[in-house]
Protein backbone atom coordinates (compact mmCIF):
# COMPACT_ATOMS: atom_id res chain seq x y z
CA UNK A 1 0.00 0.00 0.00
CA UNK A 2 2.89 2.35 0.38
CA UNK A 3 4.80 1.95 -2.46
CA UNK A 4 1.18 2.19 -4.29
CA UNK A 5 0.28 5.48 -2.36
CA UNK A 6 3.74 6.81 -2.95
CA UNK A 7 2.91 6.69 -7.04
CA UNK A 8 -0.44 8.24 -6.35
CA UNK A 9 1.34 11.10 -4.25
CA UNK A 10 4.37 11.58 -7.02
CA UNK A 11 2.14 11.41 -9.57
CA UNK A 12 -0.21 14.27 -8.21
CA UNK A 13 2.52 16.18 -7.51
CA UNK A 14 0.98 18.18 -4.93
CA UNK A 15 2.59 21.40 -4.61
CA UNK A 16 1.83 21.93 -8.72
CA UNK A 17 -2.02 20.41 -8.01
CA UNK A 18 -2.00 23.19 -5.39
CA UNK A 19 -0.56 26.24 -7.79
CA UNK A 20 -2.85 25.17 -9.98
CA UNK A 21 -5.81 25.10 -8.30
CA UNK A 22 -4.96 28.80 -6.76
CA UNK A 23 -3.69 30.42 -9.86
CA UNK A 24 -6.22 28.51 -12.48
CA UNK A 25 -9.12 28.81 -10.12
CA UNK A 26 -9.09 32.46 -9.11
CA UNK A 27 -7.60 33.94 -12.06
CA UNK A 28 -10.80 32.18 -14.42
CA UNK A 29 -13.39 32.07 -12.06
CA UNK A 30 -12.45 35.02 -9.48
CA UNK A 31 -15.97 34.66 -7.70
CA UNK A 32 -14.99 30.93 -6.52
CA UNK A 33 -14.69 30.12 -2.90
CA UNK A 34 -11.89 27.78 -2.77
CA UNK A 35 -12.75 26.39 0.18
CA UNK A 36 -16.16 24.98 -0.97
CA UNK A 37 -14.46 23.81 -4.30
CA UNK A 38 -11.65 21.93 -2.50
CA UNK A 39 -14.52 20.46 0.22
CA UNK A 40 -17.08 19.26 -2.88
CA UNK A 41 -14.08 17.77 -4.82
CA UNK A 42 -13.25 15.83 -1.85
CA UNK A 43 -16.57 14.31 -1.38
CA UNK A 44 -17.16 13.40 -4.89
CA UNK A 45 -14.16 12.87 -6.88
CA UNK A 46 -12.06 11.78 -3.44
CA UNK A 47 -14.80 9.39 -2.57
CA UNK A 48 -15.68 8.42 -6.14
CA UNK A 49 -11.67 7.80 -7.23
CA UNK A 50 -11.03 4.99 -4.71
CA UNK A 51 -14.17 2.94 -5.15
CA UNK A 52 -13.98 2.69 -9.06
CA UNK A 53 -10.16 2.47 -9.65
CA UNK A 54 -10.35 0.34 -6.07
CA UNK A 55 -12.76 -2.08 -7.12
CA UNK A 56 -11.28 -2.29 -11.21
CA UNK A 57 -8.27 -2.76 -10.08
CA UNK A 58 -8.98 -5.51 -7.43
CA UNK A 59 -11.71 -7.40 -9.70
CA UNK A 60 -8.56 -7.33 -12.61
CA UNK A 61 -5.26 -7.36 -10.63
CA UNK A 62 -3.05 -6.99 -13.87
CA UNK A 63 -0.77 -4.49 -14.72
CA UNK A 64 -2.28 -1.89 -17.83
CA UNK A 65 -4.39 0.25 -15.82
CA UNK A 66 -7.68 1.42 -17.62
CA UNK A 67 -6.77 -0.57 -20.37
CA UNK A 68 -7.15 -3.92 -19.22
CA UNK A 69 -10.41 -2.65 -17.74
CA UNK A 70 -12.28 -1.25 -20.79
CA UNK A 71 -10.92 -3.72 -23.27
CA UNK A 72 -12.54 -6.43 -20.81
CA UNK A 73 -15.92 -4.60 -20.10
CA UNK A 74 -16.32 -2.15 -23.09
CA UNK A 75 -15.66 -2.92 -26.97
CA UNK A 76 -11.87 -3.56 -27.29
CA UNK A 77 -11.84 -0.76 -30.14
CA UNK A 78 -12.88 1.68 -28.16
CA UNK A 79 -10.55 0.94 -25.16
CA UNK A 80 -7.46 0.87 -27.13
CA UNK A 81 -8.42 4.28 -28.59
CA UNK A 82 -9.14 5.27 -25.23
CA UNK A 83 -5.54 4.13 -24.00
CA UNK A 84 -3.92 5.56 -26.60
CA UNK A 85 -5.44 9.27 -25.86
CA UNK A 86 -3.82 7.73 -22.31
CA UNK A 87 -0.52 7.48 -24.20
CA UNK A 88 -0.25 10.25 -26.17
CA UNK A 89 -1.67 12.81 -23.57
CA UNK A 90 0.95 11.35 -21.23
CA UNK A 91 3.73 12.14 -24.06
CA UNK A 92 2.52 15.36 -24.29
CA UNK A 93 2.40 15.89 -20.32
CA UNK A 94 5.76 14.49 -20.22
CA UNK A 95 6.99 17.34 -23.22
CA UNK A 96 5.61 20.17 -20.52
CA UNK A 97 6.89 18.72 -17.47
CA UNK A 98 10.68 18.15 -18.75
CA UNK A 99 10.53 22.03 -18.01
CA UNK A 100 10.30 21.89 -14.66
CA UNK A 101 13.57 20.81 -14.11
CA UNK A 102 14.63 24.92 -14.67
CA UNK A 103 11.44 26.27 -14.85
CA UNK A 104 10.04 26.78 -11.95
CA UNK A 105 12.50 24.41 -9.97
CA UNK A 106 15.84 26.51 -10.93
CA UNK A 107 14.49 29.73 -11.92
CA UNK A 108 12.70 30.17 -9.09
CA UNK A 109 15.23 29.62 -6.99
CA UNK A 110 17.57 31.96 -8.68
CA UNK A 111 14.70 34.47 -8.72
CA UNK A 112 14.25 34.52 -4.71
CA UNK A 113 17.88 34.39 -3.64
CA UNK A 114 18.78 37.12 -6.52
CA UNK A 115 21.43 34.46 -8.73
CA UNK A 116 20.65 36.13 -12.18
CA UNK A 117 23.18 33.39 -13.66
CA UNK A 118 21.33 30.64 -12.39
CA UNK A 119 18.09 32.38 -13.68
CA UNK A 120 19.45 32.89 -17.20
CA UNK A 121 20.25 29.68 -17.54
CA UNK A 122 17.19 28.00 -16.41
CA UNK A 123 15.23 30.59 -19.08
CA UNK A 124 17.70 29.63 -21.67
CA UNK A 125 16.39 26.76 -24.35
CA UNK A 126 19.46 25.04 -24.51
CA UNK A 127 19.77 24.84 -20.51
CA UNK A 128 16.25 23.48 -20.36
CA UNK A 129 16.86 21.30 -23.15
CA UNK A 130 20.19 19.85 -21.40
CA UNK A 131 18.57 19.91 -17.82
CA UNK A 132 16.05 17.85 -19.67
CA UNK A 133 17.86 15.09 -21.07
CA UNK A 134 19.57 14.45 -17.78
CA UNK A 135 15.59 14.29 -16.13
CA UNK A 136 15.16 11.39 -18.83
CA UNK A 137 18.52 9.44 -17.71
CA UNK A 138 18.09 10.33 -14.01
CA UNK A 139 14.31 8.82 -13.94
CA UNK A 140 15.18 5.59 -16.41
CA UNK A 141 18.15 5.04 -14.19
CA UNK A 142 15.43 5.11 -11.39
CA UNK A 143 13.14 2.19 -12.61
CA UNK A 144 15.36 0.20 -14.93
CA UNK A 145 17.20 -1.84 -12.57
CA UNK A 146 14.12 -3.01 -10.61
CA UNK A 147 11.36 -2.20 -8.56
CA UNK A 148 13.41 -2.72 -5.02
CA UNK A 149 15.53 0.28 -6.56
CA UNK A 150 13.19 2.45 -7.53
CA UNK A 151 11.15 1.86 -3.87
CA UNK A 152 14.61 2.64 -2.27
CA UNK A 153 14.81 5.86 -4.09
CA UNK A 154 10.94 6.50 -4.19
CA UNK A 155 9.81 6.49 -0.61
CA UNK A 156 11.55 9.15 1.11
CA UNK A 157 11.00 11.25 -2.16
CA UNK A 158 7.67 11.41 -1.19
CA UNK A 159 8.47 11.94 2.74
CA UNK A 160 10.44 14.68 1.48
CA UNK A 161 8.55 16.50 -0.54
CA UNK A 162 5.31 15.75 1.39
CA UNK A 163 6.57 17.33 4.44
CA UNK A 164 8.87 20.22 2.99
CA UNK A 165 5.32 21.30 1.19
CA UNK A 166 3.51 21.53 4.11
CA UNK A 167 6.36 23.46 5.97
CA UNK A 168 6.58 26.10 2.76
CA UNK A 169 2.79 26.62 3.72
CA UNK A 170 3.56 27.55 7.57
CA UNK A 171 5.26 30.70 7.29
CA UNK A 172 1.52 32.51 5.73
CA UNK A 173 -0.17 30.56 8.85
CA UNK A 174 1.91 32.46 11.26
CA UNK A 175 2.23 35.46 9.58
CA UNK A 176 -0.50 38.49 10.39
CA UNK A 177 -2.25 40.19 7.73
CA UNK A 178 -0.31 43.76 8.72
CA UNK A 179 3.05 41.84 8.67
CA UNK A 180 2.30 40.06 5.32
CA UNK A 181 1.04 43.25 3.44
CA UNK A 182 4.65 45.39 5.12
CA UNK A 183 6.54 42.58 3.70
CA UNK A 184 4.89 42.93 0.62
CA UNK A 185 5.34 46.77 0.60
CA UNK A 186 9.13 46.16 1.50
CA UNK A 187 9.37 43.86 -1.51
CA UNK A 188 7.90 46.26 -3.70
CA UNK A 189 9.96 49.07 -2.66
CA UNK A 190 13.26 46.97 -3.49
CA UNK A 191 11.95 46.26 -7.11
CA UNK A 192 10.56 49.40 -7.85
CA UNK A 193 7.01 47.38 -8.34
CA UNK A 194 3.16 48.21 -7.31
CA UNK A 195 2.55 48.24 -3.65
CA UNK A 196 -0.20 46.23 -2.10
CA UNK A 197 -3.32 48.03 -2.74
CA UNK A 198 -1.87 49.37 -6.08
CA UNK A 199 -1.26 45.96 -7.14
CA UNK A 200 -4.99 45.20 -6.79
CA UNK A 201 -6.26 48.62 -9.03
CA UNK A 202 -3.80 47.26 -11.79
CA UNK A 203 -5.31 43.60 -11.86
CA UNK A 204 -8.62 45.32 -11.74
CA UNK A 205 -7.33 47.53 -15.19
CA UNK A 206 -5.68 44.25 -16.74
CA UNK A 207 -8.62 42.16 -16.16
CA UNK A 208 -11.44 44.75 -17.14
CA UNK A 209 -13.51 44.57 -14.20
CA UNK A 210 -13.64 45.24 -10.60
CA UNK A 211 -12.20 42.82 -7.95
CA UNK A 212 -14.81 42.76 -5.07
CA UNK A 213 -13.83 39.75 -3.47
CA UNK A 214 -17.39 38.60 -3.23
CA UNK A 215 -18.09 34.78 -3.88
CA UNK A 216 -20.63 33.29 -6.07
CA UNK A 217 -21.41 29.36 -7.02
CA UNK A 218 -21.78 29.39 -10.67
CA UNK A 219 -17.67 30.18 -10.33
CA UNK A 220 -16.99 27.91 -7.76
CA UNK A 221 -18.38 25.14 -9.59
CA UNK A 222 -16.11 26.42 -12.19
CA UNK A 223 -13.10 26.21 -9.98
CA UNK A 224 -13.61 21.86 -10.01
CA UNK A 225 -11.99 22.37 -13.06
CA UNK A 226 -8.98 23.32 -11.18
CA UNK A 227 -9.57 21.44 -7.81
CA UNK A 228 -10.01 18.24 -9.35
CA UNK A 229 -5.74 18.74 -9.82
CA UNK A 230 -5.70 17.80 -5.93
CA UNK A 231 -7.63 13.92 -6.45
CA UNK A 232 -7.70 12.60 -10.04
CA UNK A 233 -3.98 11.65 -10.29
CA UNK A 234 -3.63 9.39 -7.43
CA UNK A 235 -4.80 6.96 -9.50
CA UNK A 236 -1.57 5.77 -10.64
CA UNK A 237 -0.56 3.25 -8.70
CA UNK A 238 -3.56 0.66 -10.81
CA UNK A 239 -1.18 0.85 -13.62
CA UNK A 240 0.77 -1.84 -11.88
CA UNK A 241 -1.95 -3.67 -10.04
CA UNK A 242 -0.53 -6.90 -10.64
CA UNK A 243 2.58 -6.63 -9.02
CA UNK A 244 1.43 -5.81 -5.60
CA UNK A 245 0.51 -7.65 -2.52
CA UNK A 246 -3.23 -7.65 -1.91
CA UNK A 247 -4.16 -5.27 -4.02
CA UNK A 248 -8.32 -5.88 -3.67
CA UNK A 249 -7.04 -3.84 -0.37
CA UNK A 250 -4.01 -1.94 -1.24
CA UNK A 251 -5.34 0.28 -4.83
CA UNK A 252 -8.51 1.45 -2.64
CA UNK A 253 -6.55 2.47 0.38
CA UNK A 254 -4.01 4.24 -1.55
CA UNK A 255 -6.03 5.94 -3.66
CA UNK A 256 -7.95 7.08 -1.01
CA UNK A 257 -5.34 7.87 1.63
CA UNK A 258 -3.33 10.20 -1.37
CA UNK A 259 -6.46 12.32 -2.04
CA UNK A 260 -6.86 13.44 1.66
CA UNK A 261 -3.59 13.75 1.90
CA UNK A 262 -2.98 16.22 -0.67
CA UNK A 263 -6.85 17.92 0.30
CA UNK A 264 -4.99 18.36 3.28
CA UNK A 265 -2.27 20.11 2.24
CA UNK A 266 -4.82 22.36 -0.07
CA UNK A 267 -6.38 23.31 2.86
CA UNK A 268 -3.45 24.20 4.68
CA UNK A 269 -2.13 26.67 2.07
CA UNK A 270 -5.87 28.09 1.71
CA UNK A 271 -6.10 28.88 5.41
CA UNK A 272 -2.74 30.54 5.39
CA UNK A 273 -3.11 32.77 2.44
CA UNK A 274 -6.36 33.90 3.45
CA UNK A 275 -4.96 34.32 7.35
CA UNK A 276 -2.44 36.68 5.54
CA UNK A 277 -3.93 38.29 2.69
CA UNK A 278 -7.42 39.48 2.05
CA UNK A 279 -9.88 37.63 -0.65
CA UNK A 280 -9.65 40.33 -3.38
CA UNK A 281 -5.34 40.68 -3.17
CA UNK A 282 -5.47 37.13 -3.58
CA UNK A 283 -7.58 37.17 -6.77
CA UNK A 284 -5.13 39.86 -8.41
CA UNK A 285 -1.98 37.54 -7.36
CA UNK A 286 -3.52 34.20 -8.84
CA UNK A 287 -5.03 36.92 -11.84
CA UNK A 288 -1.33 38.11 -12.28
CA UNK A 289 0.46 34.68 -12.13
CA UNK A 290 -1.77 33.03 -14.61
CA UNK A 291 -1.53 35.96 -17.05
CA UNK A 292 2.06 36.18 -17.68
CA UNK A 293 2.08 39.49 -15.10
CA UNK A 294 0.08 42.92 -14.56
CA UNK A 295 1.40 46.07 -15.55
CA UNK A 296 3.70 47.22 -12.89
CA UNK A 297 4.57 44.27 -11.33
CA UNK A 298 8.50 44.10 -11.51
CA UNK A 299 8.93 41.68 -8.96
CA UNK A 300 11.49 39.11 -10.01
CA UNK A 301 9.55 36.34 -9.12
CA UNK A 302 5.71 35.16 -8.99
CA UNK A 303 2.67 35.97 -7.49
CA UNK A 304 1.61 32.28 -7.54
CA UNK A 305 1.99 29.91 -4.36
CA UNK A 306 5.35 29.79 -4.38
CA UNK A 307 6.08 33.80 -4.23
CA UNK A 308 3.04 34.44 -1.95
CA UNK A 309 4.93 31.26 0.31
CA UNK A 310 8.12 33.34 0.43
CA UNK A 311 7.05 36.49 0.68
CA UNK A 312 5.51 35.10 4.03
CA UNK A 313 8.29 33.68 5.26
CA UNK A 314 10.11 37.12 5.27
CA UNK A 315 12.04 35.88 2.44
CA UNK A 316 13.59 33.22 4.21
CA UNK A 317 16.15 31.14 1.93
CA UNK A 318 15.55 27.88 3.63
CA UNK A 319 12.15 28.64 2.21
CA UNK A 320 13.30 29.22 -1.10
CA UNK A 321 15.86 25.97 -1.35
CA UNK A 322 12.61 23.89 -0.44
CA UNK A 323 9.97 25.10 -2.91
CA UNK A 324 13.10 24.87 -5.32
CA UNK A 325 14.00 21.36 -4.27
CA UNK A 326 10.24 19.92 -4.01
CA UNK A 327 9.84 20.68 -7.46
CA UNK A 328 13.22 19.49 -8.85
CA UNK A 329 12.90 16.11 -7.13
CA UNK A 330 9.02 15.28 -7.62
CA UNK A 331 10.06 16.24 -11.27
CA UNK A 332 12.51 13.53 -11.36
CA UNK A 333 10.55 11.10 -9.23
CA UNK A 334 7.26 11.61 -11.49
CA UNK A 335 9.04 11.09 -14.49
CA UNK A 336 9.85 7.53 -12.97
CA UNK A 337 6.32 7.16 -12.30
CA UNK A 338 5.33 7.77 -15.56
CA UNK A 339 7.62 5.63 -17.27
CA UNK A 340 6.26 2.81 -15.65
CA UNK A 341 3.17 3.79 -16.27
CA UNK A 342 3.64 4.13 -19.87
CA UNK A 343 5.48 1.01 -20.09
CA UNK A 344 2.87 -1.30 -18.09
CA UNK A 345 0.52 0.22 -20.78
CA UNK A 346 2.69 -0.82 -23.91
CA UNK A 347 3.08 -4.46 -21.97
CA UNK A 348 -0.57 -4.94 -22.03
CA UNK A 349 -0.85 -4.00 -25.20
CA UNK A 350 1.66 -6.55 -26.55
CA UNK A 351 0.20 -9.47 -24.36
CA UNK A 352 -2.98 -9.22 -26.58
CA UNK A 353 -1.06 -8.80 -29.76
CA UNK A 354 -2.05 -5.11 -29.80
CA UNK A 355 1.86 -4.12 -30.82
CA UNK A 356 5.32 -5.71 -31.32
CA UNK A 357 6.11 -8.76 -29.09
CA UNK A 358 9.45 -7.36 -27.99
CA UNK A 359 7.14 -4.87 -26.00
CA UNK A 360 6.74 -8.26 -23.39
CA UNK A 361 10.12 -8.83 -23.14
CA UNK A 362 11.30 -8.42 -19.42
CA UNK A 363 15.37 -8.20 -18.69
CA UNK A 364 16.16 -11.43 -16.96
CA UNK A 365 18.83 -9.91 -14.63
CA UNK A 366 16.75 -7.04 -13.57
CA UNK A 367 13.19 -7.96 -14.04
CA UNK A 368 11.73 -4.83 -15.50
CA UNK A 369 10.81 -4.01 -19.09
CA UNK A 370 14.35 -2.33 -20.06
CA UNK A 371 13.42 -2.52 -23.73
CA UNK A 372 10.36 -0.55 -23.39
CA UNK A 373 11.76 1.81 -20.80
CA UNK A 374 14.41 2.94 -23.14
CA UNK A 375 11.59 3.20 -26.31
CA UNK A 376 9.93 5.55 -23.92
CA UNK A 377 12.32 7.57 -22.79
CA UNK A 378 13.99 8.30 -26.05
CA UNK A 379 10.84 9.35 -27.67
CA UNK A 380 9.88 11.44 -24.82
CA UNK A 381 13.01 13.04 -24.63
CA UNK A 382 12.97 13.26 -28.57
CA UNK A 383 9.45 14.95 -28.75
CA UNK A 384 10.71 17.20 -25.47
CA UNK A 385 13.70 18.34 -27.85
CA UNK A 386 11.40 19.59 -30.56
CA UNK A 387 9.46 20.71 -27.73
CA UNK A 388 11.74 23.40 -26.05
CA UNK A 389 14.09 24.41 -28.87
CA UNK A 390 10.95 25.26 -31.79
CA UNK A 391 7.61 25.10 -30.29
CA UNK A 392 7.46 25.84 -26.63
CA UNK A 393 4.27 28.11 -27.14
CA UNK A 394 2.10 25.47 -28.89
CA UNK A 395 1.61 22.92 -26.17
CA UNK A 396 0.30 23.19 -22.26
CA UNK A 397 -0.32 20.94 -19.69
CA UNK A 398 -4.54 21.41 -19.87
CA UNK A 399 -4.50 19.79 -23.12
CA UNK A 400 -2.86 17.18 -22.17
CA UNK A 401 -5.46 16.78 -19.02
CA UNK A 402 -7.86 16.81 -21.12
CA UNK A 403 -6.76 14.11 -23.79
CA UNK A 404 -6.70 11.86 -20.54
CA UNK A 405 -9.90 13.74 -19.13
CA UNK A 406 -12.38 12.41 -22.29
CA UNK A 407 -10.61 9.47 -22.89
CA UNK A 408 -9.07 7.22 -19.71
CA UNK A 409 -11.17 8.53 -17.03
CA UNK A 410 -14.41 9.19 -19.14
CA UNK A 411 -14.56 5.36 -20.38
CA UNK A 412 -13.21 4.18 -17.39
CA UNK A 413 -16.13 5.87 -15.31
CA UNK A 414 -18.44 4.46 -17.80
CA UNK A 415 -16.85 0.84 -17.02
CA UNK A 416 -17.28 0.91 -13.50
CA UNK A 417 -20.92 1.91 -13.45
CA UNK A 418 -22.23 -1.39 -16.31
CA UNK A 419 -19.06 -3.84 -14.68
CA UNK A 420 -21.50 -5.36 -12.56
CA UNK A 421 -24.28 -5.81 -15.13
CA UNK A 422 -21.79 -7.09 -18.60
CA UNK A 423 -22.51 -10.48 -19.41
CA UNK A 424 -19.40 -10.72 -21.03
CA UNK A 425 -17.18 -10.06 -17.82
CA UNK A 426 -20.23 -12.17 -15.35
CA UNK A 427 -17.00 -14.60 -14.11
CA UNK A 428 -14.87 -11.65 -13.67
CA UNK A 429 -17.31 -9.90 -11.26
CA UNK A 430 -18.98 -13.24 -9.27
CA UNK A 431 -15.06 -13.55 -8.54
CA UNK A 432 -14.83 -10.14 -7.29
CA UNK A 433 -14.09 -9.68 -3.88
CA UNK A 434 -16.44 -6.30 -4.28
CA UNK A 435 -19.38 -8.27 -5.95
CA UNK A 436 -21.33 -7.99 -2.30
CA UNK A 437 -20.64 -4.58 -1.84
CA UNK A 438 -24.02 -3.05 -2.37
CA UNK A 439 -26.53 0.41 -1.40
CA UNK A 440 -29.83 -0.06 -1.31
CA UNK A 441 -29.61 -2.86 -3.72
CA UNK A 442 -27.21 -1.05 -5.95
CA UNK A 443 -23.90 -2.42 -6.58
CA UNK A 444 -20.97 -0.03 -5.01
CA UNK A 445 -18.98 0.37 -7.96
CA UNK A 446 -21.63 1.47 -9.89
CA UNK A 447 -22.97 4.39 -7.46
CA UNK A 448 -18.92 5.69 -7.74
CA UNK A 449 -19.04 5.67 -11.23
CA UNK A 450 -22.17 7.33 -11.14
CA UNK A 451 -20.91 9.99 -9.03
CA UNK A 452 -17.37 10.29 -11.38
CA UNK A 453 -19.12 10.66 -13.98
CA UNK A 454 -21.46 13.40 -12.77
CA UNK A 455 -17.88 15.40 -11.88
CA UNK A 456 -16.77 14.67 -15.21
CA UNK A 457 -19.74 16.15 -16.44
CA UNK A 458 -19.31 19.40 -14.50
CA UNK A 459 -15.36 19.50 -16.02
CA UNK A 460 -15.93 18.63 -19.91
CA UNK A 461 -19.04 21.86 -19.64
CA UNK A 462 -16.26 24.21 -18.07
CA UNK A 463 -13.54 22.83 -20.22
CA UNK A 464 -15.03 22.88 -23.70
CA UNK A 465 -18.61 25.01 -23.38
CA UNK A 466 -18.12 27.72 -20.64
CA UNK A 467 -17.34 31.07 -22.74
CA UNK A 468 -14.84 31.41 -19.43
CA UNK A 469 -12.28 28.47 -20.87
CA UNK A 470 -13.33 27.53 -24.20
CA UNK A 471 -10.71 29.34 -25.53
CA UNK A 472 -8.20 27.41 -23.51
CA UNK A 473 -8.90 24.13 -24.10
CA UNK A 474 -11.82 23.82 -26.79
CA UNK A 475 -9.80 24.24 -30.01
CA UNK A 476 -7.80 20.85 -28.81
CA UNK A 477 -10.75 18.56 -29.61
CA UNK A 478 -9.59 18.15 -33.73
CA UNK A 479 -6.11 16.54 -31.77
CA UNK A 480 -8.27 14.29 -29.73
CA UNK A 481 -10.45 13.28 -32.34
CA UNK A 482 -7.63 12.21 -34.17
CA UNK A 483 -5.86 10.55 -31.54
CA UNK A 484 -8.97 8.55 -31.51
CA UNK A 485 -9.08 7.88 -35.09
CA UNK A 486 -5.51 7.06 -34.86
CA UNK A 487 -5.78 4.00 -32.14
CA UNK A 488 -9.15 2.56 -33.82
CA UNK A 489 -6.66 2.16 -37.35
CA UNK A 490 -3.87 0.75 -34.63
CA UNK A 491 -6.19 -1.57 -33.25
CA UNK A 492 -7.70 -2.70 -36.91
CA UNK A 493 -3.98 -2.89 -37.99
CA UNK A 494 -3.18 -5.30 -35.61
CA UNK A 495 -6.31 -7.24 -35.73
CA UNK A 496 -5.48 -7.73 -39.22
CA UNK A 497 -1.79 -8.72 -38.46
CA UNK A 498 -2.97 -11.02 -35.84
CA UNK A 499 -5.85 -12.67 -38.42
CA UNK A 500 -2.97 -13.32 -40.97
CA UNK A 501 -0.97 -15.61 -38.23
CA UNK A 502 -4.70 -17.49 -37.62
CA UNK A 503 -4.86 -15.47 -34.28
CA UNK A 504 -8.74 -14.42 -33.00
CA UNK A 505 -7.92 -11.82 -30.54
CA UNK A 506 -11.66 -11.90 -29.52
CA UNK A 507 -10.78 -14.62 -27.90
CA UNK A 508 -7.72 -12.93 -26.40
CA UNK A 509 -10.08 -9.95 -24.80
CA UNK A 510 -12.55 -12.45 -23.53
CA UNK A 511 -10.41 -13.32 -20.60
CA UNK A 512 -7.61 -11.69 -18.65
CA UNK A 513 -3.82 -12.18 -19.66
CA UNK A 514 -1.80 -14.08 -17.65
CA UNK A 515 -0.06 -12.34 -14.50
Amino acid sequence: MQDVLGMGLIDTLPLYGIWFMFSMGLAVFSGANLFIAVAITAVTLGVASPIIWGVLSGSMPRSGGDYIYNSRILIPVIALAGSMGYLLGQVYWNIYMATWITQPSLQMLGQFLGWSGLVTFAESKWGTFVCAVLLFAAAFSIVAFGMKVFKRIQRPIVLITTVATAVCFLPLLFTSHAGFVEKWNEAAAKYGSLDYQSFIRAAEQASGSAITGAWNWPDTIGALTATFMLVIYCWAGVYVSGEVKNPSKAMMTATAVGGFIVVALAFLFLFGAYHAADSRFLIAAAYNDWNGGVEGYTFPYSSGVMGLCFIGSGFNPVIAWLLSMTWLLSTISIFAVIMTMMVRVLFAWGMDRMGPKWWTSVSPRFATPIKPLAFVAIVSCAFTGVYILWLQSALTGLVASGMILVTTFLLSAISAVIFPFRKKVRGIWESSPYRTWKLAGIPVVTLGGILYLAFLAVLIYFAFLSPKTRDITGKSLFLFAAVWVFGIVWYLFWKWRSAKQNVDVGLTFGELPPE
